[in-house]
C-alpha cells in the first residue's frame, strides 16, 4: 500500500510514510529499543487578543462582516480562556448576503455558537453617565453605568448586573431543587478511551464524546447526543452483544453539534461505531461525519426533522449499511433531500467498521470519493439510452398502421 498524501492514510506496516519504515528498519538492524506513536504531549501556543471597541460599560464590540472558520476557532478559545468577558458580534444584516455560503460566513452565526450578537444601531448599547466614584476600590472617576443600570469599574473591574439580571438570578436561586431537576435524566459520566476491538483511536472517540461506562451494574459503551447549543440531549447506551437502551429521546443526527453552519460535503452513517470509523479513515476528521439515532428504521423521520440543517451541505453522501434495511432506508431518504445532493456509497462489505476490522480501510475511502448521484433505476440517461438497439422499421411501421394488437391504441409521450 502506497502513502497518500490526500487522504494521509497509514501504510499497511502501520507507518505514515516509507521514510520512516525506512528509519524502524534501520533501527531494528542496530538493536535499538524504540517505540512508534505511543504518547501523545500537549504544547500550548500563546496568542493575544485585541477587541476592536471597548465600551465604558465593559461590553467588547467586536465588528464581523464575516465570521469564518478561524474567527470561530479564535473566539471560542478566548471565551474558553476568559469566560468573564462580554463579547458582543456586531454584524451586517442577513439581506446584504445574496448566496448561501455568505449567509453562513455573516457574523450573525455567531449566535449558534454561544456568543452574543448586537444590532449595528450602537445608540441601544449606550451608556447614561460616566466618570462616577466607585464605592469597591475608592476610584472617585472610574465607574460607568449603562442604560440598563448595570455598572462597571475601569480601575478594579467590578461588575454589577442591572436590575433586570439580578431579578433573574433571584428567581432561579429561588427555585426548589425538585423542581429544576424534576424532568432532567440521569446522564453516564464514563471514560473515553480508544477502541482496540473496534480499531479505533482515542482521538476520535474524544471528538465525538464516545464513552466506556456502567449503566445499572453493567458496562457499556454511552453515545452522546447534542443540540446544537452542545447542550446534551440524549445517550444511547450500548451493552455487550447488540442490547441497545436510550437515556432521553434523541431528535438530532449524532456529531450534528460539530458542525453547525454545514459545509461542503456530509456523509451519514446508519451507527455511531461506523460514523467514528469514516471520520478516522477518511481525512482524519477534516470531513463532516454524522449517524442516524435510531438506525435505519427511523432514518427518514430524522432526514424530514432536520432538513433545514442538511441543506447547509452541498452533497449528502449516505454511507448505510450494505444489507436490504441500509438500501430501502438510503432510498427513502434520497427522496427527502433536495436534488442532485444524495450521494449513495456502495460497501464491499456490511459497513465500515467491517471494512476497517478487515484491513480494508481504502475500500472506505474508495467508497467515500467514488459516491455517485442517486437516481431511480427506471430513469435512464442520456449514455444509457445510446446503448439501446432501437426497433427494426418494419415493426415501427406495423406498429404505426396498427397491425401490432398490443400498440393498437398508442399514447404519445
Amino acid at each position: 500500500m502506497r502513502w497518500n498524501h490526500k487522504t494521509r492514510s497509514r501504510r499497511s506496516n502501520g507507518y505514515r510514510s516509507l521514510f520512516e519504515e525506512r528509519l524502524a528498519l534501520g533501527l531494528q538492524k542496530r538493536g535499538v529499543d524504540f517505540s512508534y506513536e505511543t504518547e501523545r504531549f500537549n504544547y500550548t501556543v500563546v496568542h493575544h487578543y485585541t477587541p476592536d471597541f471597548i465600551l465604558a460599560n465593559g461590553v467588547l464590540v467586536e465588528v464581523k462582516g464575516y465570521f469564518t472558520s478561524a474567527d470561530r476557532t479564535k473566539h471560542l478559545k478566548v471565551r474558553e480562556c476568559n469566560p468573564t468577558l462580554d463579547i458582543r458580534f456586531c454584524s451586517r444584516t442577513l439581506k446584504t448576503s445574496s448566496t448561501k455560503k455568505a449567509r453562513r460566513a455573516t457574523a450573525t452565526g455567531a449566535k449558534s455558537m454561544g456568543f452574543n450578537g448586537a444590532k449595528s444601531n450602537t445608540r441601544r448599547m449606550g451608556f447614561i453617565n460616566t466618570h462616577l466614584p466607585c464605592e469597591e476600590c475608592g476610584s472617585s472617576d472610574g465607574l460607568a453605568v449603562n442604560e440598563d443600570e448595570s455598572s462597571k469599574c475601569f480601575v478594579c473591574g467590578t461588575f454589577t448586573p442591572g436590575r433586570n439580571n439580578q431579578h433573574n438570578k433571584e428567581q432561579n436561586t429561588q427555585m426548589q431543587p425538585a423542581e429544576q431537576h424534576r424532568d432532567t435524566p440521569q446522564f453516564i459520566q464514563g471514560d473515553v478511551m480508544a477502541l482496540p476491538n473496534r480499531g479505533l483511536h482515542k482521538d476520535v472517540c474524544q471528538r465525538y464524546d464516545y464513552r466506556i461506562g456502567e449503566h445499572n451494574g453493567k458496562p457499556c459503551h454511552v453515545a452522546t447526543y447534542r443540540n446544537p447549543e452542545r447542550t446534551i440531549v440524549s445517550q444511547k447506551v450500548r451493552f455487550e452483544g447488540k442490547d441497545f437502551t436510550s437515556i432521553g429521546s434523541p431528535a438530532y443526527f449524532w456529531g450534528q453539534h460539530l458542525w453547525p453552519n454545514g459545509g461542503k460535503r456530509l456523509t451519514i452513517t446508519e451507527g455511531e461505531i461506523d460514523c467514528l470509523t469514516v471520520a478516522q479513515v477518511v481525512g482524519e476528521g477534516k470531513w463532516p461525519v454524522v449517524s442516524l439515532p435510531s438506525g435505519a428504521q427511523g432514518a427518514k423521520r430524522v432526514f424530514q426533522k432536520q432538513m433545514k440543517w442538511l441543506e447547509k451541505f452541498d452533497e449528502v453522501i449516505l454511507m448505510f449499511d450494505n444489507d436490504e434495511p441500509g438500501n430501502a432506508a438510503a432510498e427513502a431518504c434520497s427522496h427527502v433531500l433536495p436534488a442532485g445532493t444524495c450521494k449513495i456509497a456502495r460497501l464491499t462489505m456490511k459497513d465500515p467498521n467491517e471494512l476497517l476490522m478487515e484491513g480494508r480501510s481504502r475500500e472506505i475511502v474508495d467508497a467515500y470519493w467514488q459516491a455517485k448521484v442517486w437516481r431511480p433505476d427506471t430513469i435512464m440517461t442520456g449514455l444509457n439510452y445510446s446503448s439501446v438497439s432501437p426497433p427494426p422499421r418494419s415493426t415501427i411501421a406495423s406498429r404505426i398502421r396498427g397491425k401490432d394488437s398490443t400498440t393498437k391504441h398508442m399514447v404519445f409521450v
